[in-house]
């Protein structure tokens, strides 16, 4: 958008926000790359309010999951305020992009302005013993392949695979030799035969000869069962902020039902993507969450907090 670099105390402002829901095309974007070297990240935070008839919600997603996420979300006001969305990215490596997206505009005109934006992180100073040309992976059938290659290599030893489903905790699935000491590009490939139902999200942990670790960006990769679902993102959770994903699910087919059968009122906002926040006022306990269409039926066990 032609912002300079470093500009802070002028506000950006930026038009034509979806009325409705989050739209994946419509948004602000900014970079972080440190070639070279490894770097980890803390978080990123700016200020933002609107115009009159300007989006009346922000959320910030990030390229290690595909921006398939919402790392932090904030209503939009008039006065200017602040969203800080914490980060625990450790390791990475080559560009992370972060996107803001306005929506539910009152009207397209309608502006949204940013300033004084911070990603916060440190440079480790030690350069990478590997050069990856590319992490990928894609669903085959019921199973994920990954794929990856390297422009050269230094004392490396193998690569562990390794897999998560909420970018907090990371499980190693696999290893794969390494080539060897090389100047020449290789490619390397892994089946993950597997993989968990929604989005699976995976990196590289390469280890040298010596012992050292580096670890590579993390890619999502989604399978998406034939049945509908769905997925709690934290559980326990608030009843006043309950999110979840839906596959092939509306929100209006769902029920809350207490452990002895009461249906619980409850109302709904879109996130975008499938994702959706639903909010009652319950006692503190187990209930059910019940997603019944024409010919099938799932449900989700929940502990919900006042």
């Amino acid at each position: 958008m032609g912002y300079p670099v470093g500009q802070t105390g002028d506000a950006v402002s930026l038009q034509f926000w979806p009325t409705g829901e989050l739209s994946s095309t419509d948004y602000a974007e900014v970079s972080v790359t440190s070639p070279n070297y490894r770097f980890s990240l803390s978080s990123i935070s700016f200020s933002f309010n609107r115009t009159t008839d300007g989006p009346n919600q922000i959320a910030v997603r990030f390229s290690q999951d595909n921006f398939s996420n919402n790392l932090g979300t904030s209503p939009v006001g008039s006065g200017f305020a602040g969203l800080n969305v914490p980060l625990f990215v450790n390791d990475a490596q080559g560009t992370i992009t972060f996107r803001i997206y306005g929506y539910a505009a009152t009207s397209s005109q309608g502006a949204l302005r940013l300033d004084n934006l911070r990603i916060n992180g440190t440079v480790i100073l030690n350069p990478l013993p590997v050069e990856l040309t590319h992490f990928q992976g894609k669903p085959f059938s019921n199973q994920i392949e990954l794929n990856w290659g390297t422009a050269w290599e230094r004392n490396s030893s193998h690569f562990d695979i390794q897999r998560s489903a909420d970018l907090k905790e990371f499980v190693t699935i696999g290893r794969t030799p390494s080539r060897g000491d090389h100047l020449t590009q290789t490619t390397y490939q892994f089946a993950d035969l597997t993989p968990l139902v929604g989005i699976n999200y995976y990196r590289l942990r390469q280890t040298d000869l010596d012992g050292s670790k580096e670890l590579s960006k993390i890619i999502a990769v989604k399978i998406e069962p034939e049945q509908p679902q769905i997925w709690v993102f934290a559980n326990p959770t608030s009843a006043q902020s309950i999110r979840i994903r839906l596959h092939k699910l509306l929100p209006s087919e769902l029920r809350l039902v207490s452990m002895l059968g009461q249906e619980i009122p409850f109302q709904w906002v879109s996130s975008g993507l499938d994702e959706y926040v639903l909010q009652t006022h319950v006692p503190q306990g187990y209930y059910w969450l019940i997603g019944t269409t024409n010919t099938t039926f799932t449900n989700a066990k929940l502990f919900l907090m006042p």
